[in-house]
C-alpha cells in the first residue's frame, strides 16, 4: 500500500515479535478465533504449547483498558434481570416521552439483546429520538435513574459464583496483547483475579464494584446501553482495577 505499507509492515513484525516471546518452541501458527463464539482473537500453537490471545489497542495493561469483558446483561449474576425491571417500571416513561406505547413483555425480552432489531416500536424509538433530540436529556435522566435503582435492589443478591464462573469460563488462560505507541504489551488475567469474593459497593450510580479472591484487585462493572441509550442491549461493560502492592 503507498500510504499505508509501512506502518502495516511494521505492526506485523511487532505483533509476529510479540508472538514469539510466548512459550513454546517451533513455528508460529495462528488461527483466527474471533466473533461472539470465542472469547479470544488468536489460538496461537507451538509445537505442543496452545494459546488463546486477546488483541486490545490502546494500553499497557488490562487496568489501563476501558473494558476486558462486555457480556450482555442477561447473564444470572442477579435474581432479576435488569430489562425486566426496566419493562415494568421505567420503560413506559420512556416511552411516553415520544408518544409510544411499548410492546408486550413477551415481545421486548426477545427484541432487547439484538444490536439491531426490526419490531416495530424499536424502529419507532429510534426514529423518534432522532427527530425529538430535545428530549434526549429527559431520557437520558430517566434512564440513569432504572439503572441506579436497579442496582441498589440487586447488589446485595449478586451471584458471585455465576459471575466466577462466567470470568473463568471466558478470561481463564488467556493472554493479552495490548498494543500502544508501537509495542505490544503482555498481560494476563489470574484465577484468583477472576474469582468474585465480594461486593465493595456501587459508584458513580451505575458502576457495580466486585472485590476479587486477589486482594488487590477489584472489577468495575459498568451497566451501559450498547445500541441507544435506554433502546436496545443492555449490557456490563467489565474493567479491572489493580491496587500498587
Amino acid at each position: 500500500d503507498p500510504v499505508h505499507g509501512n506502518d502495516w509492515r511494521t505492526i506485523a513484525e511487532t505483533f509476529k515479535t510479540a508472538l514469539s516471546t510466548l512459550e513454546g518452541l517451533g513455528p508460529i501458527i495462528l488461527k483466527s478465533k474471533g466473533g461472539r463464539k470465542f472469547n479470544y482473537d488468536f489460538l496461537v500453537k507451538r509445537d505442543d504449547c496452545e494459546h488463546k490471545v486477546e488483541f486490545k489497542f490502546g494500553g499497557t495493561s488490562v487496568q489501563t483498558l476501558p473494558e476486558f469483558f462486555n457480556p450482555a446483561a442477561n447473564k444470572p449474576f442477579h435474581n432479576e434481570l435488569y430489562a425486566n425491571m426496566f419493562y415494568d417500571e421505567h420503560l413506559p416513561a420512556i416511552a411516553s416521552l415520544y408518544g409510544l406505547s411499548p410492546p408486550s413483555k413477551e415481545d421486548y425480552l426477545k427484541e432487547i439483546y439484538k444490536n439491531t432489531s426490526k419490531h416495530p416500536f424499536f424502529i419507532a424509538f429510534k426514529e423518534a429520538e432522532i427527530s425529538r433530540m430535545e428530549l434526549y436529556s429527559q431520557k437520558r435522566t430517566l434512564v440513569a435513574e432504572s439503572i441506579k435503582a436497579y442496582l441498589e435492589k440487586v447488589k446485595d443478591s449478586t451471584n458471585l459464583d455465576a459471575l466466577t464462573t462466567e470470568f473463568m469460563r471466558s478470561q481463564s488462560g488467556k493472554r493479552f496483547l495490548i498494543y500502544n505507541g508501537g509495542t505490544f504489551h503482555h498481560d494476563r488475567i489470574s484465577d484468583e483475579e477472576l474469582t468474585a469474593k465480594g461486593v465493595v459497593g456501587i459508584r458513580n450510580g451505575n458502576t457495580l464494584i466486585i472485590q476479587s479472591a486477589e486482594p488487590n484487585t477489584t472489577h468495575e462493572m459498568l451497566l451501559r446501553w450498547k445500541n441507544h441509550l435506554g433502546i436496545l442491549f443492555p449490557a456490563w461493560q467489565i474493567s479491572m482495577r489493580r491496587l500498587a502492592k
